[in-house]
């Protein structure tokens, strides 16, 4: 809640069997807010006032003092702005430090947060994030030796670029655009041409289609997608015959309906 109109938002919680608040009430935050996987705490971004720039992640416990939210991480770097969120999995948090230039990225346990773990040191120019589909690895969307970007898996214990193997390698023709994960399918969003794709591959055996448009011109890209478990792929399309629309995309049997 913003009651004065800079941004800055007091979060409140409701229970929603009795309709009640709980006099729970976290000042002065920017946007960034996830929970644990038992929904009794929330892991929340912290703001500089003057600059405005989200440089600590807190964790709140339920029914506790404000006072006593303990910081899970604080960015000291001046030049990198903190956020957080959930993988698709549920499994864990990602926090991530970001520049205009570079990023890095930590992961604790959604179940019972720790201390971070990073997973490749900040380095000028390179850019990744990352996320987890289940299993033991993580699936890392990069710039890293490739200006087309590339899209790479990890071991979860064993995270550093010097263990990252190519899952959708770099392209000198092809821009990798955007990637999203699904229990059965992967999603890739990529621009060849200066016209954009949309690529599904299912992970049992790997076969593949692009979604058919029908329309030689046009614009598309992901949508938002939360649920992982499903063969719905949500995205946005239009073009000059076909106004703004969203499309749900059923990735096996490929129809689709706005």
């Amino acid at each position: 809640m913003d009651t004065v109109g800079r941004n800055f938002y007091t979060v409140k919680f409701k229970d929603m069997n009795t309709g009640r608040y709980l006099p729970d009430m976290i000042p002065d935050t920017r946007g960034g807010y996830v929970w644990t996987n038992d929904n009794k705490s929330l892991l929340y971004a912290v703001p500089d006032k003057e600059t405005l720039r989200t440089y600590q992640i807190k964790r709140h416990i339920l029914g506790t003092p404000i006072s006593a939210d303990q910081v899970i991480y604080e960015e000291k770097d001046a030049t990198l702005a903190v956020g957080i969120g959930k993988t698709k999995s549920k499994k864990y948090f990602i926090i991530s430090s970001s520049r205009t230039d570079a990023s890095f990225s930590q992961y604790l346990d959604a179940d019972k947060p720790g201390k971070p773990v990073i997973i490749q040191p900040l380095q000028d120019n390179v850019e990744y994030s990352v996320e987890h589909a289940g299993g033991d690895k993580f699936y890392i969307y990069t710039n890293l030796e490739a200006k087309n970007y590339r899209l790479a898996e990890a071991p979860v214990n064993k995270p550093g670029k010097e263990n990252w193997k190519d899952v959708i390698p770099h392209r000198e023709e092809v821009f990798l655009q955007d990637v999203d994960f699904f229990k059965d399918h992967l999603a890739l969003v990529e621009m060849v041409a200066g016209l954009t794709k949309i690529r599904i591959i299912k992970w049992a055996d790997q076969s593949e289609h692009y979604i058919d448009f029908g329309e030689p011109a046009y614009y598309a890209g992901l949508a938002y997608n939360p649920e992982f478990n499903t063969t719905t792929l949500r995205y946005n399309y239009q073009s000059l015959t076909t106004p703004p629309s969203v499309y749900d995309y059923n990735m096996d049997t490929r129809e689709k309906r706005t």
